[in-house]
């Protein structure tokens, strides 16, 4: 088994063990909401998590895909993906089902830029690496500085009104 296989195993493991049955300390609305006052506007950070992965799985040729292997190897698998994290969001996980996106699209971003690996994507797919993680960190730049400036300005009674 390579090593990539046991990471895979093991990260797969630890899912599963997060999701095993207990009792519910809070509802997924709840959730969302303790997440909405810690990182203000999550409704906006879910959006962008979800555009960066449906991009950057659309942006890289599907050849090069399985060198950048968090990424879904297909568009199909990408929907499927993005429709467990609705369901699985919707039902217990809240906003961790898309920050699960999100990170699946860092590690992708992470990997692709690797000596080893940026001159064996072809040309379209660097393009639109480039293109995506450029627009993308510089969202997340600029949704930090707006979700710190709301979480400042905002007290806890307009929080509790919003």
């Amino acid at each position: 088994m390579k090593n990539a296989d046991l990471k895979t195993a093991a990260v797969a493991v630890a899912a599963c063990l997060l999701m095993l049955p207990r009792p519910a300390a809070a509802c997924v609305q709840c959730v969302t909401e303790q997440f909405e006052y810690t990182l203000p506007h999550m409704l906006g950070w879910c959006l962008g998590m979800i555009i960066w992965f449906v991009a950057l799985t659309a942006a890289v040729k599907p050849e090069d895909r399985a060198a950048l292997r968090p990424l879904p190897s297909s568009l199909l698998k990408a929907a499927g993906l993005l429709l467990l994290a609705f369901f699985t969001g919707a039902a217990w996980l809240g906003p961790f089902s898309f920050m699960l996106l999100g990170g699946i699209s860092l590690c992708a971003t992470n990997k692709a830029i690797r000596p080893q690996i940026w001159p064996t994507l072809s040309k379209r797919s660097q393009i639109g690496l480039k293109v995506v993680s450029a627009v993308a960190i510089a969202s997340i730049l600029a949704g930090l500085v707006i979700s710190m400036k709301t979480r400042i300005t905002r007290s806890d009674a307009d929080f509790i009104l919003r």
